[in-house]
């Protein structure tokens, strides 16, 4: 018996000499190396509305392949048509037939995938933007209400991970200070009823449009990002690069993200690349080459923590496994090596 304690206690130390034997560098290298390119993917609901859980899981699989940890839900009712994609008992809302919330939930928990929600959507924003205070409250309102049920019948989900604002600031969404006060109070509303009952992480995705640039360079910029988002207890900025729309040459990212990112770090939260997956053609949008989305990848990397896609599952979504790896591992080699 002590002779197999005496080998027990050698093969101990030679294990721990070998683990000690890597130096501090490669550790570190071990440790910080990304699990994948994108940590989430965002999806719209008309495109998976009348999915059942075996679609979902199927859908969330091909997430799983390409290393995605999360899919991003970019809202769940419009607000305007007054129409939800779960059984709401909001007044006067019509919901679909399918519960596509929980199907979804339902199918996350089961392969371990994270799901953040976005809430309700009205398309008079692109025309009130934050002139109409009134109309940006009664939006907030519903906004609450939709997440308040979400909290109360799919909050035991342990797949939820977090919160999405819809609502997309750009420059002429507030272009006085007086508008970027009526945009701070609507965010903070939402963002506050959230963080009351929820420790899940909100993130907003604005854009810049260079094509105005005129109206607001990005010095302007800057501080709109900042009256916007100051104390409204949001934890994420993904912004938008715009390629994929033509509302940002690509070789005006970085300076893009680097006047964003100064915002950012101001206000003590976190920056993501909203990565535009796919580029417009008279067609309509088409996957991007995979060439151009690594070279704005490289170019916004310097200023973000992490990088979201917009979107795979509607332009990089392959049947085959083996054409998502490659298409992840083409951007990999170019990111981290």
């Amino acid at each position: 018996m002590r002779r197999w304690k005496k080998v027990y206690v050698i093969i101990l130390l030679l294990v721990s000499a070998i683990a000690f034997s890597y130096s501090e560098q490669e550790v570190s290298k071990t440790l910080a190396k990304p699990s994948g390119v994108f940590s989430a993917s965002f999806i719209q609901y008309w495109h998976s509305k009348d999915w059942d859980k075996a679609r979902w899981v199927k859908e969330l699989l091909m997430l799983k392949e390409a290393s995605v940890e999360e899919l991003i839900v970019q809202y769940i009712a419009d607000t305007r048509d007054r129409y939800a994609v779960y059984p709401t008992s909001i007044e006067n809302y019509e919901h679909n037939q399918v519960d596509m919330l929980d199907n979804l939930l339902s199918a996350a928990d089961f392969v371990e995938m994270k799901v953040r929600i976005g809430l309700g959507f009205n398309n008079d924003w692109w025309i009130k933007n934050a002139m109409d205070l009134e109309w940006l409250m009664n939006e907030a309102e519903i906004n609450k209400r939709i997440f308040n049920e979400v909290i109360d019948n799919y909050g035991h989900h342990p797949s939820i991970e977090g919160w999405y604002i819809p609502y997309e600031f750009y420059q002429f969404t507030a272009v006085t200070k007086n508008y970027q006060k009526n945009l701070n109070k609507f965010l903070k509303e939402i963002a506050w009823e959230i963080k009351s009952k929820s420790d899940k992480e909100i993130m907003i995705s604005p854009f810049y449009n260079s094509n105005y640039r005129w109206i607001m360079p990005l010095a302007n910029w800057r501080m709109l990002v900042e009256n916007a988002m100051r104390n409204t207890k949001i934890d994420i900025l993904a912004l938008q690069d715009g390629v994929g729309v033509n509302n940002v040459d690509i070789k005006q990212l970085s300076s893009l993200f680097a006047y964003t990112k100064k915002s950012t770090d101001k206000l003590g939260i976190k920056l993501y690349g909203n990565v535009e997956t796919f580029e417009t053609t008279s067609d309509g949008n088409k996957p991007a080459a995979k060439e151009r989305i690594s070279i704005q990848m490289l170019l916004e990397k310097p200023y973000v923590e992490k990088f979201v896609a917009f979107s795979l599952n509607h332009y990089q979504n392959y049947d085959d496994k083996e054409d998502i790896k490659s298409f992840i591992n083409y951007l990999n080699q170019y990111l981290y090596h």
